[in-house]
């Protein structure tokens, strides 16, 4: 449960980062085609961002292009 948490927390923290500019935290996200922000240009909750991630990252078949994405997301040692 702690690796759980700890990749959520780290994906909150990409998400911050993505929001505040940083263009690596954006493209991680942006590849997976998981959007922060809602239809009316609101932050989603870090929820339905982590749930969106996941579903995402089950759907790409190549383990090693998943496994990159999980990192840039989640941190290295998530993976």
């Amino acid at each position: 449960m702690d690796q759980l948490s700890s990749a959520y927390n780290k994906m909150t923290t990409t998400m911050s980062s993505a929001v505040n500019g940083s263009s690596e935290a954006a493209a991680a996200f942006k590849k997976l085609g998981v959007s922060l922000k809602d239809e009316n240009g609101y932050l989603k909750s870090s929820s339905d961002v982590f749930k969106q991630t996941i579903a995402q990252l089950r759907s790409i078949e190549n383990e090693t292009e998943r496994t990159a994405y999980a990192q840039a997301v989640f941190g290295r040692n998530t993976a």
